[in-house]
């Protein structure tokens, strides 16, 4: 194997032997074969020691921690451990598509300022059969259809508006720049959710960024996933909190993102953007936002964007909030 891949697969893995052994064959039946694959063990106490013996496979280096350091300290060890160009996380329970590599090293050529690489997901319980009912498609980019027919080079400030509304790009479908990772700092998680929408941000701020409309991976979901044991309240808390640290890099970063934004928006549907809305007034996310998404639905025109407001938080006792924000936008807050 290279000293020097041009891809790391890292999987951290915790008591997950019962699907490590799926996730382990996806990326070891790569179609691309310059990867190394990092797994690092924290500390499982079920059988994952010996099914990583069972493997035998140059490509593979396994490191067992002596204790659970947590799960960030985990991705942190990988990251540091990574000797590759670009920086798959993978995670225990998920499983990457066979020519995954190849896409991404077809995509990228030549090109040096590529900090991410991504496809679409297929998210479910059970990964047989895309048209179970146990299986849908994750959000695509906010692009015509006509634009997602190969891959496309999303400008890193659009990637980034992205991550204010939804979550584009889901890992394992991600393979980052890994010189752009480490540069800003690695894996978000100073809070317990959206810690994902942060660390896309920021790298998608340091290149271009790649979509590949194909599937190129399976999420899965299960009653042990961390998103499934933190309360709806937490969710949009830290939602709200990771809104206002990606606006403040957008700020840094391209001080006109609002227009982009503008247009970015205009790519969903008008449902979706009053489904946000609501949303977004509920839970008290930053008033920018909230005018953003509000004059894409109506446009300027100030009784309208008061009307979709009001409309958008009726009976939710927040009639105080909506006059202050429309009238005293200021500066985005928790």
């Amino acid at each position: 194997m290279s000293q020097h891949p041009y891809f790391t697969i890292a999987i951290p893995t915790y008591n997950r032997a019962a699907f490590l052994r799926e996730a382990i064959n996806s990326a070891l039946s790569q179609t691309d074969s310059d990867f190394e694959l990092l797994i690092s063990d924290n500390a499982s106490t079920d059988d994952t020691p010996a099914l990583i013996a069972s493997i035998k496979d140059k490509r593979l280096r396994y490191t067992r921690q002596p204790v659970n350091f947590g799960s960030l300290n985990n991705c942190t060890f990988l990251l540091r451990e990574t000797r590759g160009r670009f920086f798959i996380l993978h995670q225990d329970d998920d499983l990457l598509h066979p020519e995954f590599l190849s896409r991404c090293r077809q995509a990228v050529g030549e090109q040096t300022d590529v900090s991410l690489f991504a496809t679409a997901v297929y998210s479910g319980s059970k990964p047989e059969g895309v048209l179970g009912e146990t299986i849908y498609l994750r959000d695509p980019p906010w692009f015509p259809a006509s634009h997602l027919q190969k891959a496309t080079e999303i400008s890193g400030v659009d990637a980034a508006i992205m991550q204010l509304f939804s979550l584009p790009f889901v890992c394992p479908g991600v393979a980052f720049d890994t010189e752009c990772l480490r540069k800003t700092g690695g894996f978000f998680s100073e809070f317990g959710y959206a810690g994902d929408n942060i660390t896309l941000a920021r790298i998608a701020l340091c290149g271009k960024v790649l979509y590949d409309p194909r599937v190129g991976a399976f999420l899965r979901i299960h009653k042990s996933n961390f998103s499934g044991q933190i309360s709806l309240d937490k969710i949009f808390a830290c939602r709200r909190e990771a809104d206002r640290i990606i606006i403040g890099y957008l700020d840094a970063a391209a001080p006109d993102w609002p227009d982009r934004a503008r247009i970015c928006l205009n790519h969903l549907s008008k449902r979706r953007r009053g489904k946000f809305l609501a949303e977004a007034w509920k839970n008290n996310y930053p008033g920018l936002l909230k005018q953003l998404v509000a004059e894409s639905i109506v446009g300027k025109s100030s009784i309208k964007k008061f009307g979709v407001h009001l409309f958008a938080i009726f009976l939710k006792g927040k009639f105080f909030r909506v006059v202050k924000s429309h009238f005293r936008p200021g500066k985005p807050s928790n």
